[in-house]
């Protein structure tokens, strides 16, 4: 027997001797000589465009005329008239209308109509006037119009409308329309004030019997004894799946040499040949990727696919779980994975219990992270602080992320998260802190006096519980000093010679010593988080998601209050203060100038010295001294528009700038002006980022492609960094980042 009698891949030739005929074969050529619109909506590699071909094939001989129209063919990053132009073109094409030759002067003429308009007065006035027996055109790949960036519901809303036409218009009545593709009706029209797509026949492709694939054990004729019991174990093995059906058969038939009479087959263990062929090292003996797609499917998109993979991974342990139709589990089935019976969703066959087993799905299942739904949400929500994770779920996050490479944009999340728990917590002590003076000091002092020294205590402590409860300590140890009405002045001195002074011996030095310890952790900017934290004490500044700012935050060191930050109590600000700081950053200073710190930044400093020389040397021909200062901004250009004050939004420092060129018209410096566009293109490519506009955007530039337009040169240039390479790393959008860099190469400075 011919080495080639199995088809393995892509639709089954019409003459194949391998192809086999179903229940759905007849089911599915039965409603459409009858008018009915079908669809046959299932996982890849089940036989759809098979079953399509053969039954087109029944069709034509019947003189109905049919038409096949592959929408994955038509693109996918195109726009909504030119998608509809191409499916026009194509029906025109297919069956020799009039128009041919002619079909972007109609379409043009009737640009005032809207695309879906134009394309049902092609199928009223002309496909239905010169095509006169039935017609059938089956859209394949119906999936594909799902990832379209416009909405198709007008696509499904008149195909659904062709139908309803049917009464009233005979001619309708001859056009019948199928769909075939990976998708779930529910998903063709997805506007829930619109009708759903409710019309047509559902055909159902099951796998292989024994009674339905006998003629498979002809292939197997000469190369196996016992050929039909051979073909038994290997549709034990792939319960029927077309695709592995024929693959096995296949594999098997071109393994062996075959025989003669006098020369009688080795028998063959089908469970250890498909062990060996298929399930071990599958990722690279699958080279037809039929398991690779399943795969993928099931992990495509994070949020989906954990749901997928706790669902399947349910169905593993218990054999079995209740079909109840939820999307998740529409979505499992479509990845071919599972399959229902009797109501039930149970594994399709032995490979894949074998190949997706619970270690594997264990394995991506940690993977992804467990906080992935509801950072998506918040994400979506233009993050929205109430989005936030808490309790539970922030405590599964924090200890999930300790050893994983999570991107910028998942680190800020958790971040945000941990402050908004520890901020909650820290007004839930404040309370606690309350309770506790009122119990300690209620025996000690009388009520007017007592209510004095607990608002002057948790006006130092600002609630902190540990700290409350050592300066009511000290209240008590000290209480013959504390006369009525002269309760401040003590207390401060209580605090700086018990507390403040000397602080890493005195009473609350483990206490501060944490935050410390948290606030100068080696893992992070110190200098800029010091130098941040600097800047709170001596002033007002803006509480935006910049990693040192939630640095601080996370320390417990500050506390976001009405959109700016500021020390959390008044005890932190005593002793972490500006004197504190400077001495921070000077140990951090001489550091850096001790011999292993010189060893790290020597040859950042040749570098930029190099760098430094080139520049003088092209730029003027002088002699320069060997040490450069950079000027100040010149007296006649206001400070905002030679740096950003971070202190504001952007929206307040574009207008701050808008306003000061409203004042002074022409005048208006020309580093004004470039501070003003430079700024605006930030503010424009972070708005369109958030409407997932980031890169590789159909028509239009993306958030990505307008940060480009800052160059280097400009003191504007890092923020346009900062916000490009948070998005490149994050695994979402940096396809389509490198998509773009593509074309516009230039753009690589951004995430250099």
């Amino acid at each position: 027997m011919a080495t080639n009698f199995y088809h393995v891949g892509g639709s089954v030739p019409l003459d194949a001797p391998s192809y086999i005929k179903r229940e759905a074969d007849d089911l599915f050529y039965n409603y459409l000589k009858n008018g009915q619109y079908c669809y046959v909506l299932n996982s890849r590699q089940m036989g759809k465009s098979s079953l399509w071909a053969q039954t087109q094939k029944r069709l034509q001989e019947d003189n109905i005329d049919c038409a096949t129209i592959d929408l994955s063919g038509i693109g996918k990053n195109i726009s909504e008239d030119i998608w509809y132009r191409v499916l026009f073109e194509q029906l025109v094409k297919r069956f020799n209308l009039s128009i041919r030759g002619k079909e972007q002067t109609w379409w043009d003429e009737r640009a005032y109509k809207s695309a879906i308009n134009r394309l049902d007065q092609f199928v009223d006035e002309i496909l239905l006037k010169e095509i006169y027996q039935p017609i059938v055109i089956c859209f394949d790949e119906i999936d594909s119009v799902l990832s379209l960036n416009f909405s198709t519901d007008d696509f499904f809303a008149w195909l659904r409308s062709c139908h309803e036409k049917r009464p009233h218009n005979r001619d309708y009545q001859r056009l019948t329309f199928c769909m075939l593709g990976v998708a779930a009706v529910s998903n063709f029209i997805r506007d829930n004030n619109r009708s759903p797509f409710n019309i047509g026949q559902d055909i159902r492709l099951s796998g292989f019997t024994i009674k339905d694939a006998r003629k498979l054990a002809e292939g197997l004729q000469d190369k196996v004894n016992a050929p039909e019991r051979v073909l038994e174990e290997v549709i034990e093995w792939t319960g029927g799946q077309p695709f592995l059906t024929q693959k096995i058969c296949h594999l098997i038939s071109t393994s062996r040499p075959g025989f003669g009479k006098e020369s009688p087959a080795t028998p063959i263990n089908v469970g250890d040949f498909i062990q060996s062929q298929v399930i071990s090292n599958w990722v690279s003996q699958d080279s037809s990727e039929h398991l690779k797609t399943i795969r993928n499917r099931l992990l495509n998109k994070r949020v989906t696919g954990r749901r997928m993979l706790k669902l399947y991974l349910e169905i593993l342990k218990n054999g079995e779980i209740t079909d109840d139709g939820s999307p998740d589990q529409i979505e499992l089935r479509l990845t071919g994975l599972v399959v229902q019976d009797r109501q039930k969703l149970k594994v399709y066959n032995k490979i894949y219990r074998n190949v997706f087993n619970e270690t594997w799905v264990t394995t991506e299942l940690n993977k992804i992270p467990p906080y992935i739904e509801k950072y998506e949400v918040w994400l979506n929500s233009g993050e929205d602080a109430t989005k936030l994770l808490s309790d539970q779920d922030l405590a599964e996050a924090l200890t999930w992320s300790k050893n994983q490479d999570i991107n910028e944009s998942e680190k800020r999340f958790l971040e945000l998260s941990e402050i908004a728990a520890k901020r909650k917590a820290q007004i839930a002590r404040q309370g606690e802190a309350y309770q506790l003076a009122e119990e300690k000091l209620t025996p000690e002092f009388e009520e007017n006096q007592r209510a004095a020294l607990i608002e002057e205590t948790l006006a130092w402590t600002g609630g902190n519980l540990e700290l409350t409860e050592i300066v009511i300590g000290l209240l008590i140890d000290n209480k013959n000093e504390l006369r009525e009405g002269e309760e401040k002045p003590v207390i401060e001195q209580l605090i700086q010679k018990n507390i403040v002074e000397n602080w890493l011996q005195n009473k609350a030095a483990a206490h501060l010593q944490k935050i410390q310890n948290s606030l100068l952790n080696p893992d992070k900017n110190v200098r800029s988080t010091l130098e941040i934290y600097q800047d709170i004490l001596q002033g007002r500044v803006f509480a935006d998601n910049k990693p040192e700012k939630l640095a601080l935050q996370q320390a417990e060191l500050v506390i976001k209050n009405d959109e700016y930050l500021e020390v959390t109590n008044r005890i932190y600000k005593e002793v972490f203060n500006v004197q504190w700081v400077r001495q921070e950053l000077e140990k951090l200073v001489n550091v850096e100038n001790s011999p292993a710190g010189l060893t790290k930044i020597l040859s950042f400093l040749a570098l930029l010295g190099f760098l430094g020389f080139t520049f003088l040397s092209f730029k003027t021909p002088e002699k320069t001294p060997n040490v450069v200062v950079t000027p100040p901004p010149s007296p006649s250009i206001p400070e905002i528009c030679a740096k950003r004050d971070e202190n504001i939004t952007l929206k307040e420092n574009i207008q701050q700038l808008q306003d000061l060129k409203r004042k002074q018209g022409d005048q208006f410096p020309e580093k004004c002006g470039t501070q003003l566009t430079e700024l605006k293109l930030i503010q424009q490519a972070v708005g369109l980022a958030k409407n997932n506009f980031v890169a590789d955007v159909p028509g239009r530039e993306g958030g990505f492609e307008i940060l480009c337009k800052i160059p280097p040169t400009s003191d504007n240039f890092k923020e346009a960094q900062y916000w490009a390479k948070s998005w490149h790393n994050d695994r979402y959008w940096k396809s389509r980042i490198d998509r773009a860099l593509q074309d516009n190469p230039d753009c690589q400075k951004l995430i250099e």
